[in-house]
């Protein structure tokens, strides 16, 4: 991993589960959204924090639905017979597990283009050693 020039280090102090379910439900999301394209999942380092962001170019959440996106139970497609199963519940439980780590999570979507889901953590930088 390349570090910009004013970090030469840093220290991400969270809970590394829940950190794992968190990137686990919004890798699983991608795929189950993706019939055909890409998925990408990024670390962007910034002054204090890091960004952690899923982008996939799957099948999108259109306008009406993402008033609801993290509301427990809630899908897009609620019909009985809908195309893509599922519990709704993953992307809740990020949107909890996120808050509980002094975060939120956002996303960006577009029918038929895809995706992305973000959130930041707070970081500390360590000052570079002296040898």
């Amino acid at each position: 991993m390349i570090l910009p020039d004013h970090i030469s280090e840093f220290n991400l102090e969270t809970h590394l589960e829940l950190l794992q379910t968190v990137i686990s439900h919004l890798i699983a999301n991608a795929i189950k959204f993706t019939l055909q394209g890409t998925i990408t999942i990024t670390l962007e380092i910034l002054p204090s924090m890091v960004k952690i962001s899923g982008s996939d170019s799957g099948i999108g959440i259109d306008q009406e639905s993402q008033r609801m996106i993290f509301e427990k139970f809630k899908q897009v497609d609620g019909s009985s017979n809908r195309t893509y199963q599922g519990s709704g519940l993953g992307l809740s439980i990020c949107h909890g597990i996120l808050k509980l780590l002094g975060s939120e999570i956002h996303f960006e979507s577009e029918v038929n283009k895809g995706t992305t889901c973000y959130f930041t953590l707070s970081v500390k930088e360590f000052a570079e050693q002296q040898v």
